[in-house]
């Protein structure tokens, strides 16, 4: 099992780009499975059971900003944009310090080839203390990225 770069996600072994959110970079998972029922359904890439069963999950009222973060993502992989926006917004809600909803965002606007607003949303996660360094990092080369699609920069 490894670890998308990107999505922070579990991912099978053979899987050379993420099915989730399409990127390349990996990292060795420190745990066979996860303890987490989600994160092991997202790792087997049943990626629709995952959908379902955390959306289950915030009909029974157990939601979380992480459950939330993992059903933008999901929505990402299946396309649907209008939900990755749900999601983030509603993940940003329940841990506002956490920049992970907003990075999502700038990267759907950033696909999208909408820079300006990609570019805010990443530096509203830059902004964020709880940022790791490898994070602070990919957000940094993300608002370069955009930056050079900006003709005023």
């Amino acid at each position: 099992m490894k670890i998308c770069l990107m999505c922070q996600m579990p991912r099978p072994e053979p899987e050379a780009v993420c099915s989730l959110c399409f990127e390349t970079g990996f990292e060795a998972a420190p745990w066979e499975l996860p303890e987490d029922f989600a994160l092991r359904l997202i790792g087997e890439n049943r990626l629709d059971v995952a959908y379902a069963y955390l959306e289950e999950e915030v009909a029974r009222g157990r939601e979380s900003a992480a459950g939330a973060l993992r059903l933008a993502w999901l929505a990402f992989a299946f396309n649907d944009f209008r939900a990755v926006e749900t999601w983030c917004h509603e993940a940003a809600r329940l841990e506002e310090a956490s920049p992970e909803p907003h990075i999502l965002l700038g990267f759907v606007l950033q696909r999208a080839g909408r820079w300006e607003e990609a570019v805010a949303e990443y530096e509203i996660a830059g902004r964020r203390s709880c940022l790791s360094n490898e994070r602070k990092h990919l957000v940094s080369d993300l608002i370069f990225e955009c930056k050079t699609h900006i003709s005023e920069f």
